[in-house]
């Protein structure tokens, strides 16, 4: 039986983690003036994540290093911006890593899904012809901190 991962559950995950993970009410117009740059609703998944955490303090048990919105710096946006300029990538995605490594983990606005896209693939992922690797981001999330 398939169940919905909450923000209770990735809070859970969130304070296993080793690191000052938990934003502060501080930092919230910062987060929500990065969400409006991306075009992404603050009431998502995705905002509500970053408005509570910072994944800028989490390591990630496997190969991927995820991006954090606002922390040191809107590392998100900018790498959107180098997908979007240097590989084209096209429609509503927002990088959630960097690109270094000639692939992306890419998060859909309009639908929460998440991508592992080779830059090779993008065509494919722009043309609808590639299958997200996460239906939502908190389904997303619970993988990075559990096993990505």
């Amino acid at each position: 039986m398939d169940h919905k991962i909450t923000i209770t559950c990735i809070q859970q995950l969130m304070e296993g983690q080793s690191g000052n993970v938990f934003r502060g009410t501080n930092k919230l117009s910062d987060v929500e003036a990065a969400l409006r740059a991306l075009n992404i609703d603050s009431t998502s998944s995705f905002g509500e994540f970053f408005k509570r955490f910072n994944l800028n303090a989490v390591l990630s048990p496997g190969d991927y290093e995820v991006l954090d919105l606002i922390s040191p710096s809107e590392q998100i946006l900018a790498a959107t911006k180098f997908a979007k300029e240097i590989y084209d990538l096209k429609g509503d995605f927002v990088a959630l890593t960097s690109g270094e490594d000639e692939g992306f983990l890419l998060y859909e606005i309009g639908t929460g899904c998440v991508y592992d896209v080779d830059v090779e693939d993008l065509e494919k992922l722009e043309s609808g012809d590639f299958s997200p690797g996460w239906n939502d981001f908190y389904s997303f999330v619970h993988w990075y901190l559990g096993e990505g």
